[in-house]
C-alpha cells in the first residue's frame, strides 16, 4: 500500500510538472492550425479573384452579403473557416441543415463606392490596392455560425432574414461587426478576436495570447499584437495617420469618420486601408 501512495504521490507531481507543458504544446498546435486554416483561405480567395474579374467577394457593408458562402466552393475543407480556439462549434437543426462557425471576418473597407475607380464594381481590385502585403483582407473573430452549404448562407438569395445565424462578417476595426439580421436571433454575440485595434476601445480579447491572425491581400498570414493593425476606413493618403492625427491641422488625411493609416505609413504593420 505504501508503495501504491509513493507511486500515485510521484505521478501526481510529474503530472503537474508536466500540465503546463502540454497546455503550451495544445496552444500552439491551435495557433498552427489556424494559421493554415487562414492560408488555405488565402488560396481559395486567391481562385475566386481568378474567376471574377480580380474582384474580393462581397460584404455585408452594402448590404447584407456574406462572403464565406460564396468562397465555399473554392474551399478543400470546410474546416479552414474556423479556428481551432473558437469557442463555436457546430449546430445540428432538426431539419438536418448544419451551421458552422466561421471564425474570420473580411475586411469591409475593400468595398464601396468611394474607392471604385473606374466602374460600378462593388468590390476593390487586388491590382488596385496600393501595397497589398499590408492591406488586410481577413481578421480573426468569433460568434458566428452560418450555412456554409449554400452560397446565399440560407437566405434566399440574400432577400430574407435567416431566423436562426448570422452572416459571415465584415467590419474594418472601428464600429461594430456587419452581419446579424436584424431580428435574428444569435446565441453568441458577433465580436472581434483581434484586441482592440486601432486602439479604439473595442472590448474584445485577442485570441491567441496577445494577439491574432491577420490575412494580407498578397496571401500572406501574420500574427500581429492589435496596437500594430491600424483600424477604420481606407486612408485618403497612403502616407497618412490613422484619423489624420499626427498629420497637420490642414491635411487633406483628416475626415469627418474614423480612418486606418495609408499602407505608406511606418507606425503599423498592417492597416484596414486599401490606400
Amino acid at each position: 500500500m505504501i508503495e501504491l501512495l509513493w507511486g500515485l504521490g510521484i505521478a501526481s507531481v510529474v503530472l503537474i510538472v508536466l500540465w503546463p507543458i502540454v497546455a503550451i504544446q495544445t496552444g500552439r498546435s491551435h495557433e498552427r492550425r489556424c494559421v493554415d486554416s487562414m492560408r488555405s483561405l488565402g488560396t481559395a480567395i486567391s481562385m475566386y479573384v481568378r474567376d471574377n474579374d480580380g474582384q474580393l467577394m462581397p460584404s455585408n457593408k452594402l448590404g447584407l452579403s456574406g462572403w464565406a458562402g460564396r468562397l465555399n466552393p473554392f474551399v478543400k475543407d470546410p474546416w479552414s473557416f474556423t479556428c481551432p480556439d473558437d469557442r463555436v462549434g457546430m449546430k445540428h437543426e432538426k431539419n438536418g441543415k448544419e451551421l458552422r462557425p466561421v471564425s474570420f471576418a473580411i475586411n469591409d473597407d475593400l468595398e464601396g463606392p468611394r474607392k471604385l475607380k473606374k466602374s460600378a464594381r462593388s468590390s476593390l481590385l487586388i491590382d488596385e490596392m496600393n501595397e497589398p502585403s499590408k492591406t488586410v483582407v481577413l481578421f480573426e473573430v468569433t460568434g458566428c455560425q452560418t450555412d456554409l452549404a449554400r452560397l446565399d448562407e440560407g437566405t434566399a438569395g440574400f432577400t430574407i432574414s435567416p431566423p436562426d445565424h448570422v452572416m459571415s462578417p465584415s467590419g474594418n476595426g472601428a464600429g461594430p461587426l456587419l452581419g446579424v439580421w436584424p431580428g435574428a436571433a444569435t446565441v453568441l454575440p458577433l465580436e472581434y478576436a483581434t484586441g482592440d485595434v486601432g486602439a479604439r476601445g473595442q472590448q474584445s480579447s485577442p485570441r491567441h495570447h496577445d494577439g491574432a491572425n491577420y490575412l494580407a491581400a498578397d496571401g500572406h498570414v501574420q500574427w500581429l499584437r492589435p496596437e500594430r493593425v491600424s483600424s477604420g476606413s481606407s486612408a485618403f493618403g497612403t502616407a497618412c495617420s490613422q484619423d489624420g492625427l499626427a498629420d497637420s491641422i490642414n491635411s487633406q488625411c483628416r475626415g469627418l469618420m474614423p480612418t486606418a493609416a495609408g499602407t505608406e505609413n511606418p507606425s503599423y504593420s498592417m492597416t484596414f486601408s486599401a490606400n
